[in-house]
């Protein structure tokens, strides 16, 4: 039995007196099983795109056929198609959206982005190592950079991409510069401002700072924030942030967002935790469970927790 063919059944999860529930997702694969997989991930799993039923592939093609070298246009079609996990057709469109402007920082970023989606760890690296040579005040190059960085298993190099970022919000010169740039471009800088954005950089330097040994370093990263943060769309980093600085049960943390579509991102940030105090056991059998659900394929937690269970030895073959 492979790793995607899990039961739809509620399996609790045990570690120590805790008890959680998980839902693992029914195998869709039946009517799947006439399409090309998106991806066979490194654990054996054939996972798919979805349908495209707001024809927002269609839309963006028509637009690009009536510019076809307007880079804004490719990379529109791009999107539509990530949008739906179409994964592979996004990369050959920034392909050549690389061939026709290679200097511009935004192919190169999303590029690598889609490597991640596609496990392909060392390819984003090598994208976003350019995206921010080409632009290196982009939060969204150094997030992603040192989120391929951390998959990679090196947790001090992704550790110094997020620090690199993170002191940019506290450089006058980089705040100067960071006044003339476009609306809509969010730079490293606004984490001197925008809380939503320093609790995601924050709880993936936390989880690299504390794999690295480096937890002094961790420790002190805590320390600016606190429960009166003013949260958008994060509420999962800021409240897992909050649980390592003990400030929030287990128990909270997986009721905060009531599973739902961030059962990835929860899960994963607590497996880190349990495996830093020792508790191997219960972190890979969270992280099994991550996996087991299938459904959010290319969710950073998933990726994240497949990429530790292969680092681990575990195997798929049960």
């Amino acid at each position: 039995m492979t790793f995607r063919a899990a039961q739809c059944l509620v399996q609790p999860l045990r570690r120590g007196a805790l008890f959680i529930s998980l839902v693992s997702a029914c195998d869709g694969s039946a009517e799947q099983s006439a399409l090309q997989p998106e991806l066979v991930s490194p654990l054996g799993s054939a996972y798919f795109s979805r349908p495209d039923t707001a024809g927002s592939v269609e839309a963006a093609d028509s637009f690009l056929n009536g510019r076809p070298n307007d880079i804004d246009a490719m990379l529109g079609a791009a999107e539509a198609r990530a949008s739906i996990w179409r994964y592979r057709e996004a990369i050959a469109l920034y392909d050549s959206a690389i061939a026709l402007q290679p200097n511009d920082w935004r192919p190169w970023r999303f590029r690598g982005h889609r490597h991640i989606s596609l496990r392909q760890f060392d390819r984003a690296v090598r994208d976003l190592e350019r995206a921010r040579e080409l632009d290196s005040l982009s939060f969204d190059v150094a997030y992603h950079l040192g989120l391929a960085r951390y998959l990679q298993g090196d947790w001090n190099g992704a550790a110094e991409e997020y620090a690199r970022c993170m002191d940019l919000a506290q450089s006058p010169q980089a705040l100067t510069l960071a006044g003339s740039l476009p609306s809509g471009f969010r730079a490293c800088t606004n984490m001197a401002t925008v809380d939503n954005d320093r609790v995601a950089m924050t709880e993936w330097r936390w989880r690299a700072l504390i794999r690295a040994g480096r937890e002094q370093d961790a420790l002190r990263l805590l320390e600016r924030i606190h429960a009166d943060m003013n949260i958008g769309t994060n509420v999962s980093y800021h409240a897992l942030l909050l649980f390592h600085k003990g400030e929030r049960a287990v128990e909270e943390i997986f009721d905060t967002t009531n599973i739902g579509d961030q059962f990835e991102t929860i899960g994963y940030g607590v497996a880190v935790q349990w495996l830093v105090e020792g508790d191997t056991v219960g972190a890979l059998e969270l992280m099994r469970r991550i996996v087991d659900r299938g459904e959010r394929w290319q969710a950073f937690g998933f990726i994240a927790a497949e990429a530790d269970l292969v680092r681990f030895g575990f195997d798929a073959e049960r």
